[in-house]
C-alpha cells in the first residue's frame, strides 16, 4: 500500500514537469535600438567654387562638416577667396585682396531618383575683406560683411558614403564698405564641384 502511494507520488511529480523550459526574457537596450532606426549621418565636404566678383568670376573654394537626419541637413562652412584681384588704391603702390566667410547652412533634398539626388540649401556667413600691400604683406585696409546664398545641388552617390556633386549658387552680400569695392560687386551666380564623405544610418 505504501509502495503504491510513492509510485503514484512520484509519478504525479514527474507529470508536473514542464516538457520545455521556458526561457526568461533577454532584456535589450531600447534606446539603442530606436537610435539604430533613426535615419541619422555626419558628413565633411569639399568643393571648388567659381564665384562672383569685380569684372569675372574666381575661384574660391568650401569646406564643410554636418549631420543629416532624413530629408533634412545642418552644417558649419568655411568659404575661402583663393584667387588674384589687384588694384593700385594709393599710386603706385599695389594691394592684393583677400577675403573669407562662414557660418551655418540648411539643406533639404527634395528629390531622389536611383542614386541621383537634387537638394536646396540656404547659407548664411560673416568673413572679414583685407587689402594688403604686395611690397610689404601688411594689412591696409580691413572690413567686416555679410553673406547669404541660396543653392540647387544635383549628387550622385556611387557608394553610400560618397557623393559627387554640382551646385548653383546665388549670393548677396551685405554690410560691405571699403575703399575700391562695393558689395553689389560679389552678388550673383556662381557655380561649383564638390566631393562629400560621410556614414548614414539610412
Amino acid at each position: 500500500m505504501l509502495l503504491s502511494m510513492s509510485v503514484a507520488y512520484g509519478q504525479a511529480a514527474t507529470d508536473s514537469i514542464p516538457d520545455e523550459v521556458v526561457e526568461a526574457p533577454k532584456l535589450q537596450n531600447d534606446s539603442l535600438l530606436k537610435l539604430k532606426k533613426l535615419p541619422i549621418g555626419i558628413y565633411g565636404e569639399y568643393s571648388a567654387e567659381l564665384a562672383p566678383g569685380p569684372d569675372r568670376f574666381y575661384y574660391a573654394n568650401e569646406i564643410a562638416i554636418g549631420l543629416s537626419y532624413g530629408i533634412l541637413s545642418l552644417g558649419i562652412f568655411q568659404n575661402d577667396f583663393k584667387d588674384t584681384y589687384q588694384q593700385k588704391l594709393v599710386f603706385p603702390n599695389s594691394f592684393s585682396l583677400v577675403y573669407r566667410y562662414g557660418g551655418l547652412n540648411l539643406g533639404l533634398r527634395y528629390l531622389t531618383i536611383g542614386n541621383f539626388e537634387s537638394s536646396l540649401k540656404l547659407a548664411y556667413g560673416k568673413g572679414d575683406f583685407i587689402w594688403y600691400k604686395n611690397e610689404t604683406g601688411e594689412t591696409f585696409l580691413r572690413d567686416k560683411f555679410s553673406m547669404i546664398a541660396g543653392e540647387i545641388r544635383v549628387t550622385y552617390r556611387p557608394i553610400k558614403p560618397i557623393r559627387i556633386f554640382v551646385k548653383g549658387t546665388y549670393r548677396r552680400m551685405n554690410e560691405l564698405d571699403l575703399d575700391g569695392l562695393e558689395s553689389s560687386e560679389f552678388d550673383g551666380l556662381g557655380f561649383g564641384i564638390g566631393l562629400s564623405i560621410g556614414l548614414y544610418n539610412e
